[in-house]
């Protein structure tokens, strides 16, 4: 009952304080206000009635009581006393500014300062630390057995061990010598220190554990992971196809223009090669930066790139394998290249998109070693197609891997792309 009694005794306090400046606020707001008042003869309205209206505001704000003196009164003195002795009232005013602008700075300083002592010169942490050395004492070593006894006194939370050793160091025509300490990444945090040049050197155990992990990643689980991973399948389906279809082209194409346009055999191999190389050259440069632009917004737009440059291809490869007019079959030669190179320019970004980090090597390796495998029937095929159907027939036939080989693509892309991409990123995040 006291402790209510004392509290409430300090409340009422409070508020007697604050409903004091609050009046006396009020009353020289409305006392600045006449005197607007008074002094304006711009004001359209009766300011008499205005003045008189805010007399009795200010009254009964006053509440003055008989025998005591009238708030307003001593506003009304205070305003003459600084009229009458305006030096007076300025360097009363300026003194008082100043003197309490300079034990604002001051301590606003000492604030400073403590905050840049704590946090620069002296941390904290460091407050918490001593260091422990064996001194001249040569029968005693400081080694795992002593650490351990150190860790488990009272109050000890952590031993962090530094080794310290005279050193030679030569650093161009100047050597030196210094006192060289090494220590381990968790003295750098405690000491606040900060690696000015070079990099933080990891523990021996780390690199073993790196290279251990390294080692576990096998050459089978690759094929594993190329077909349990649908996009990856497709995509080494339709890569087995490119490969079948360019080693067919690389065979059979300088035979294909030397018996059909009376070339030589140089001429033959120059022409079937340096035109489809040519535009593949230039369009590898236009399909990449393109690729690199569509997949900021959308990744899977890489295999859409792919699956319509196998398309595109289709009529260039058709129209090489039938015409009898050479400029027709150079300009298949070069659409065929300019196409492919939308293809050459995604493989591998499309494959690690879908394949975890650690296996991006071994399952490049997988996707490769299938297409040239798959390739390397190619010539056999066409060997066997050409006395009974022609060659002619054999180059545009090829066309049609590579029209189902952009379906696979466009497949892969629709249903099975992002589940594959955000399996791997999102595993990849956590």
């Amino acid at each position: 009952m006291e402790i209510w009694q004392k509290t409430k005794s300090k409340l009422i306090a409070v508020w007697r304080i604050i409903t004091a400046y609050g009046v006396f606020l009020a009353l020289l707001g409305l006392f600045f206000l006449k005197k607007l008042f008074w002094l304006t003869k711009k004001i359209k309205v009766n300011s008499d009635f205005i003045i008189n209206k805010i007399d009795r505001l200010m009254d009964k704000i006053d509440g003055k009581e008989i025998g005591e003196v009238s708030r307003i009164y001593l506003i009304e003195l205070a305003m003459r006393n600084l009229k009458s002795k305006k030096m007076r009232a300025v360097v009363t005013i300026g003194g008082m500014a100043l003197g309490v602008g300079a034990v604002v700075f001051l301590v606003s300083l000492g604030y400073g300062l403590e905050r840049l002592v704590i946090s620069r010169v002296a941390r904290l942490d460091e407050l918490k630390m001593i260091d422990v050395g064996m001194g001249e004492v040569a029968t005693s070593k400081m080694n795992d057995a002593v650490m351990d006894k150190i860790v488990k006194m009272e109050g000890v939370s952590e031993v962090i061990p530094a080794v310290s050793m005279v050193a030679k160091v030569k650093y161009k025509n100047s050597v030196v010598d210094m006192m060289s300490i090494g220590v381990d990444e968790k003295y750098i945090k405690a000491v606040g220190a900060k690696i000015l040049t070079g990099n933080n050197l990891k523990d021996k155990k780390d690199d073993v554990l790196e290279i251990k992990q390294a080692q576990k990643v096998k050459f089978s689980e690759s094929f594993k992971i190329i077909f349990k991973t649908p996009t990856a399948l497709m995509l080494t389906i339709a890569f087995s196809g490119l490969i079948f279809v360019l080693t067919g082209y690389l065979t059979w194409m300088p035979t294909y223009l030397y018996e059909n346009f009376d070339m030589s055999l140089s001429s033959a191999g120059f022409n079937s090669m340096f035109y489809t190389h040519l535009f593949a050259f230039i369009g590898i440069f236009f399909a990449g930066r393109y690729s690199d632009i569509v997949a900021k917004k959308n990744p899977a737009s890489r295999l859409l790139m792919q699956a319509y440059g196998m398309l595109a291809a289709v009529p260039f490869i058709i129209m090489m394998g039938n015409s009898s007019v050479l400029l027709t079959v150079y300009i298949g030669f070069a659409g065929f290249g300019f196409a492919r190179a939308f293809f050459d320019a995604n493989t591998y970004t499309v494959l690690y998109d879908v394949i975890p980090s650690k296996f991006h090597s071994s399952a490049s390796g997988v996707m490769i070693m299938t297409g040239f495998g798959v390739g390397s029937f190619a010539p056999v095929v066409l060997g066997l197609i050409k006395p009974v159907l022609g060659l002619s027939w054999g180059i545009s036939s090829l066309s049609v891997i590579w029209i189902v080989c952009g379906i696979l693509l466009i497949v892969a892309n629709k249903f099975y792309f992002k589940k594959d991409y955000d399996k791997v990123h999102l595993a990849e995040q956590a």
